[in-house]
């Protein structure tokens, strides 16, 4: 048994270094010089350079880093407190038309995002949202929405009938049963459900670049710059 332990420690550790290492080169890479990230073999011993985070402390780059936490935030919260209710409501109430509403949830969700990028722009550009960080919260918020709302419907589908009937008969109201009972009891899916809004938001970059001109640029869209015709500034 003792040797059998040590085996599967020792696998583990392996497969975390497996999986660290592209990590750890990540970031090795930002304290290396040029010469030594593209050295052959690789340097593993050097002295850490901090160019790279001077050229981005000194320039615009923390005010696009605090525009991508504002509007991820922004937007992820928007949604979560609209898209569980929502969830739970059509996953608990029985309506005409309800299934079809599931489908054009859905439908939305699958329509290529690019599609919708000219009507949104000229739709932005009469409301004066152009280059603003609610704009920008808004559009995340269109696709967002349809994503958590389609996925939490499926953890309170889930939830016993019995424990809210239970908590109907203590004297609870649909929204007591629904905060009290419903929520706790599918808190991990909704926590899986604000890290994907989350991701999405963070790394969204297609309508940031068209929306967004000069103050709502976001870190995303501010990384890209690094990248031109003739090189990549890894660092």
């Amino acid at each position: 048994m003792r040797l059998r332990g040590s085996a599967v420690a020792i696998l583990v550790g392996l497969l975390l270094v497996y999986f660290l290492l592209p990590l750890y080169h990540l970031v090795t890479m930002s304290v290396k010089t040029d010469v030594q990230t593209f050295a052959s073999p690789p340097v593993w011993i050097f002295q850490p350079v901090w160019d790279h985070y001077r050229v981005l402390l000194r320039g615009k780059f923390p005010g696009f880093l605090a525009n991508s936490l504002l509007v991820s935030a922004g937007s992820v919260l928007v949604t979560m407190a609209l898209g569980t209710p929502a969830a739970f409501t059509l996953a608990r109430a029985r309506f005409r038309g309800r299934r079809v509403l599931l489908l054009a949830i859905l439908g939305t969700r699958m329509l290529p995002p690019i599609s919708l990028a000219l009507p949104v722009f000229l739709a932005y550009l009469r409301l004066g949202l152009l280059d603003n960080r609610l704009g920008l919260v808004l559009v995340f918020l269109t696709f967002n929405l349809p994503l958590v709302v389609w996925l939490l419907k499926g953890f309170f589908d889930e939830v016993p009938d019995s424990l809210l009937e239970a908590a109907r008969m203590d004297g609870c109201s649909i929204l007591g049963a629904f905060v009290r009972i419903a929520v706790p009891y599918t808190s991990p899916g909704i926590l899986a459900c604000t890290i994907l809004a989350w991701i999405y938001a963070w790394n969204e970059f297609t309508f940031t670049l068209i929306l967004a001109r000069r103050d709502a640029i976001t870190a995303t869209v501010a990384l890209a710059s690094f990248f031109d015709l003739e090189k990549v500034a890894w660092g």
